[in-house]
């Protein structure tokens, strides 16, 4: 019997290798460059998480932003809350609103996309790779592979590591555009 769970072990750990697998060649054949010239204009960005695996996930994306000197705030989905609220008095066109949801078919998402675009800021989802209502309401889309576990009694493991994969890939992405870019203005600077 322990082998025969081991082994069930054995093959959700395999699942969870062909997530990232399968993320990091997503973020391999993705270009960002319109996102990240949006995120290198942009003065602020909001980051708009709906469960405690997206709330990490959203800290992670924090963290990174904040080292590379972007101005954030992350605050959970809810158009009730007072920072909600507050959000949508300052919330600019220019800012950027990244929105992290597993499924992207969370109830607590319709009134904020709905409040958001009318304020014309351009909304970025991060979201299991499928067809989902966020990323069909959302600017931009960024998608992780996450599969949950095909046994029963297992209901409650679902993989998550692709999402900090990912994360991880876009922001990096962004500071190799950003030295692209000083490099392109540079090369110009200089046949002048």
């Amino acid at each position: 019997n322990n082998e025969k769970e081991y082994g069930q072990a054995l093959r959700f750990k395999k699942q969870l290798q062909d997530d990232i697998r399968k993320t990091l060649d997503y973020t391999e054949q993705s270009s960002w460059r319109e996102i990240y010239s949006r995120l290198d204009a942009c003065q602020m960005v909001y980051v708009i998480f709906t469960g405690v695996t997206q709330q990490s996930q959203a800290a992670e994306l924090q963290r990174l932003l904040v080292l590379i000197g972007k101005g954030v705030q992350c605050i959970p989905a809810s158009s009730q809350l007072n920072e909600f609220r507050r959000i949508m008095e300052r919330l600019r066109a220019t800012d950027l609103i990244f929105i992290l949801s597993l499924s992207g078919e969370n109830k607590h998402l319709q009134n904020i996309v709905n409040a958001l675009s009318v304020r014309q800021a351009k909304i970025i989802s991060i979201t299991n790779l499928r067809d989902n209502w966020l990323s069909g309401k959302a600017d931009f889309d960024l998608y992780a592979f996450s599969s949950r576990s095909v046994l029963p009694r297992d209901w409650w493991m679902r993989t998550a590591a692709s999402f900090f994969v990912l994360i991880e890939a876009f922001i990096f992405g962004y500071v190799d555009y950003l030295r692209e870019i000083g490099e392109e203005k540079e090369g110009g600077e200089e046949k002048i």
